[in-house]
Formats: C-alpha cells, structure tokens, sequence
C-alpha cells in the first residue's frame, strides 16, 4: 500500500496527508448528519407509538439543525475539494515540466534507444491518470475507511453484536482483494503495454500516411494498425471482465454484512436487548458503512492500475541525467580525444580514437556509411558517453595529447556550460511551429530585431523570406512556421538552422555536411552561408563530398573494423592523395562518377 502511495502521489506524500486529512475532517461532518436523521426518525416513532403530537418548537428546531449542519457540511467541503483538486493539477503541472527539464537533461544516447511513444505517454497520459487518482481515488480510500472505522465505533455503543455482524464478511473481502493483486497487476501491464504499441503504430500510420496511400496499403490493408487495435480491444475487455467477478464478490460480501446486522438485530429485538427504535437506528447507522466499505473496496482495485502511471514517470525521473558540474569551462576551444572507444549496446562503433584539434581550425571525417562519423561528432559534442577513453577541451599548450593543463575532462564539466561552446548543423532540421523570430531566440533569447535580420542575410535566409511576406522586412521575423517546418523547403529549413548557429556565435561549429542533396543555386547559396557560419570558428566536419573538404587543415578517414571503426588515415588533401591508399581512392571514385 505504502509503495501504491508513493507511485501515485510521485513521493509527494507530505501533500496527500494534507488533502488526506481535509477529506476526513469533510467525511466526519458528513457523517454527523445522520445522527440528525437518527433523532428525527426516533422523535416521529415515539409520537406514532405513544399517539401523542410533536412539539412545533421540537420540529424546527430539527429543520434549523438540518439546514445549519448543511451549511456547516457545505463549508467543511471546500478546503477538501480545494486540496484535492486545485491543488492535485497545479502538482501535476510542475511535476509535468519537472519530467520535461529532466528528459532535456538526458543523454542523447538514452533518448535513442528510448521509445518516443512512451516518454509522450508518460508527460501527458500517465499524467492525466494520476490527476484522477490523486483527486479522486487516493483520498477517498482513505476517508472511505476511516469513516468505516467510525461506524464501527458508532455502531458498537449502540450493540456490539450488531457491529460485529456487519463487519462479519469484511475479512473475506480483504482476502479477495489481496489475492486479486497479483492478476491486477498482469493485466495491467498487459493493457498498459496495448496502449503504448496502439500509440507507437498511430504515429507510424499518420508519419508514414503518404508511403501508405502511394502503395495502397490504407485503411485494413495496412495490417498491422487493424490488428493493433484488435489487441488493445482484447486487452480492455479481458481486464474489464476478468476484474469484475472479484469487484462483484467484494461488493456481495460487503451487502451480505447488512443482511446479517438485521438478522441479528432481529433476534436482539425478539429478546428484548433493543427497543424497536435502536433497531431502526442501528440500521441506519449502518447503512452508512456500506457505501464507504464498497468505495474502500473499488477504488484499491482501480489504483493498482493507476500506481504503474506513477511507477513509469519516477522510472523516468530517476534516470540519471548528464553527470558534470564544473561550469567553469576552459576559454580555449583545442579539442584532444584520448583512446576513445564506444559501442552500442553490444556492437562496437569506435576504436581506440586519439585525435587533437586545435581552435580555429578545421577538420573534415569521411569515410563509408555506418562508419561513426555522427557518432564521433556527437561523443564530442557530449551527446554519448565514451564506453572508454576521455575527450577534453580547452587550451592545449603542448601537443601532448591532454597532458596541458589548461584541458579538462568534458566529462565533468556542465552540460549547460559546455554547449556554450557549440553550435551544431545537421542535416536533419527541426524548426518549432511559431515565426523565424521564435525560433532564432532558442540560439539567443535576449537578440534585437538587428541581430536576427543580420544572421538572416548572412545564412542567405532574407530571400525567400521578404518574397513571402507582405511588407518585406517588417514582416520578415514574424514569417510563419509551421511544426518541423513542413511549410519550408529542405534548403530553407538549413539556411534557418544556420541562421540559428550564427546567432548562437559559439566559437565551435560541428556539421553534417548539407549540400550533398542540394542542386547547384542552392548548393552556391548554402556555401556562402556555411562560410560566413565558420568564419574564425573551429569546423568539424561531416562529409559526403571530398571537394567540398579538400581545403580543410585536416582529414580523417575512418575504417571499419570488427573491433570498431579507427582512424585509417589523416592528413592534409594532398597529403592523403600522395599515400595513394583509401581517400585517394574515394577521391578518384567521386570524380570518375561526376
């Protein structure tokens, strides 16, 4: 139960003892009106039996006491509903961007493996679970069996026997509830995990919706949707049905104690323990058990179900997060890699990589597909881990392969600080749905209007935005975008991305070369605002086309092998073609191709 607690509340249990505690206090006022009805009903039976006339006096004075104790009731109501409610989706809001910044936080490498899916589920759908838990389900759970509790007491003043005789099938509803823990907990992981497949395939259906049409695979054609769906079906009905007979048997149990209490009260009343009047209110009284004890009953049943919402995102929230907090970043920008290794999972990527990279200069990593050029520019970008060896950066006076002391270890620095230093195009762009000038304030939030326009000539992005505004530059920044920029071309996502960058002004550029599916206009135009970007900058550089490097102060040529990828070759271009081995090669390749 403790652990359910703290699954639903997110280990916020210090606020559910408050909302727990004016939800009692609520329940105890609640409760205190049939004690109203009680004497009510008494006070009519006496006149009935002894043939005498109420006292007008006596009978508003009961209507006052009713109409006061609603009041009351009424009041005692509002702080519950306030801890409850208001305060359970303001927690849920805060702990909803405590979630986002934490998965921000993440390592790249993490959210790659991750399935997309899931962490959308959990900010927005486990989420939502929990609000109705814990506005709904946890605090009546509670109140549901104190106030049960209190019937009990209430009902054992009156008669002991009559108590007991109520309560007499609760222990075999408590056993029920306690065997059916464990198949709640199947079938909800069963269920749970036909959601998430259900989510991941609408996604694929709708991202993939043009392939699906152009092969004619919509609608039941597309197999895999319709049988997704067919299990999420089968999966809500089996835990509909296969929990329902246990909730019916609690609740039989539950109404069976009420049968019993008026047996046993018949017999008290046949021998003279209770009068007719104690009878019927001793009833009354316990009528009121039954309601709470069935809540009790339901609602455990329903957060075991909801516990696993909680028990997904404190997974999440306790997934480590970048280590590093040194934000005293070394102001050199040398790069030195010292026997880095890495490999996914099982499959080694990289190999025993020793590479040094001095500010201001730039170097270009070629070779085949799947070799890890991404990734070597992303273990420098601290987007992965190195499985061994370190990366530093800083000031590299000697060339000794991060013997200076003027290097640190990027490992311990802090993410936030150590971005600083860089600004990253790749070829896949993702702009945010709003205007050019919210998406330029991701690289500098506090730029004027000057700076955006300046960034924007220079990455050559003011053209085919002053063509599509209404009055050219005064329209320019708040030209429209659409989510991932679907309304923009492939060039003019890039040419905004570098605008981006050069906002940013980071003194070290990392790019996946972007012209290699450009035509020729764009391709010009993209190397004028690629050359502005790198300007006096450190340049590393992904690369597809060997001429477009063959300037650069430096090549790497990387080779796989069945141990990782390593570094083959290195040197300047003219170098590299004197040796005549592998970039020579490729050089010849692409040029007998073009």
């Amino acid at each position: 139960m403790f652990k359910i607690i703290k699954n639903v509340t997110l280990n916020d249990t210090k606020r559910f003892y408050k909302s727990l505690a004016l939800s009692v206090f609520g329940d105890m006022v609640g409760f205190l009106g049939i004690f109203i009805v009680i004497y009510f009903v008494s006070v009519m039976l006496k006149t009935f039996t002894n043939d005498t006339q109420v006292s007008p006096a006596l009978m508003y004075g009961i209507c006052i006491s009713a109409f006061v104790y609603m009041i009351l009731y009424y009041l005692a109501l509002i702080p519950a509903y306030k801890a409850n409610y208001e305060s359970t989706y303001k927690q849920s809001a805060k702990k909803r961007l405590e979630l986002a910044e934490h998965i921000r936080k993440l390592p790249l490498g993490f959210l790659e493996s991750s399935n997309p899916s899931r962490l959308s589920h959990s900010l927005m759908s486990d989420f939502a679970a929990l609000e109705g838990a814990n506005s709904h389900l946890l605090p009546q759970l509670f109140s549901s069996l104190i106030l049960a509790i209190l019937v009990f007491v209430a009902l054992s003043i009156y008669n002991f026997k009559m108590a007991l005789a109520l309560f007499a099938c609760v222990p075999l509803a408590l056993i029920i509830l306690y065997g059916v823990r464990r198949l709640s907990s199947i079938l909800t992981l069963r269920h749970r995990s036909a959601i998430l497949n259900a989510s991941n395939v609408i996604n694929e259906y709708i991202d993939g919706i043009t392939t699906i049409k152009a092969n004619n695979m919509a609608g039941s054609k597309f197999e895999r949707l319709e049988k997704t769906f067919d299990r999420l079906r089968k999966e809500s009905i089996r835990i509909e049905v296969s929990l329902m007979p246990f909730a019916l048997s609690v609740i039989t149990c539950m109404g069976a104690g009420i049968g019993i209490m008026v047996i046993v009260g018949r017999n008290e009343l046949i021998s003279g323990e209770i009068n007719v009047i104690e009878y019927i209110a001793i009833l009354l009284l316990g009528s009121k058990a039954f309601v709470p004890l069935m809540t009790f009953c339901i609602n455990f049943i329903e957060l075991g179900y909801f516990s696993k919402a909680g028990e997904n995102i404190l997974a999440l929230l306790n997934t480590p997060v970048i280590s590093g907090s040194d934000k005293d970043v070394p102001k050199g920008n040398d790069i030195v890699l010292k026997n880095v290794s890495f490999s996914y999972g099982e499959k080694p990527v990289l190999n025993n990589i020793n590479l040094e990279i001095k500010a201001k200069s730039s170097l270009a990593i070629i070779g085949e597909s799947g070799c890890g050029k991404s990734t070597l520019v992303k273990l420098i970008a601290r987007f992965y881990e190195p499985s061994s060896g370190e990366i530093y950066i800083g000031d590299c006076i000697e060339s000794s392969l991060a013997d200076s002391k003027g290097l640190k270890n990027i490992a311990t620095l802090d993410y936030e600080s150590l971005m600083q230093k860089f600004s990253m195009v790749f070829q896949k762009v993702y702009l945010f749905k709003g205007n050019v000038k919210s998406n330029l304030a991701f690289a500098k939030d506090n730029a004027s209007e000057a700076e955006m326009l300046d960034v924007l000539k220079k990455a050559n992005a003011l053209e085919f935005l002053e063509s599509n505004s209404l009055d050219s530059i005064k329209n320019t920044l708040n030209y429209s975008i659409a989510e991932g920029g679907k309304n923009l071309s492939g060039g003019q996502k890039q040419r905004l991305s570098i605008a981006r960058s050069l906002l940013k002004d980071s003194p070290i550029i990392l790019l996946d070369e972007i012209t290699s599916s450009l035509d020729i206009k764009n391709e010009v135009q993209m190397q004028q605002a690629i050359n502005a970007l790198t300007k006096q900058k450190s340049v590393i550089i992904i690369a597809h086309k060997l001429r477009s490097v063959r300037h650069c102060d430096n090549i790497i040529v990387l080779e796989k092998t069945k141990n990782g990828s390593i570094i083959a070759e290195h040197g300047r271009h003219n170098e590299l073609l004197e040796r005549n081995a592998i970039y020579a090669k490729m050089w010849e390749q692409e040029n007998t191709l073009d």
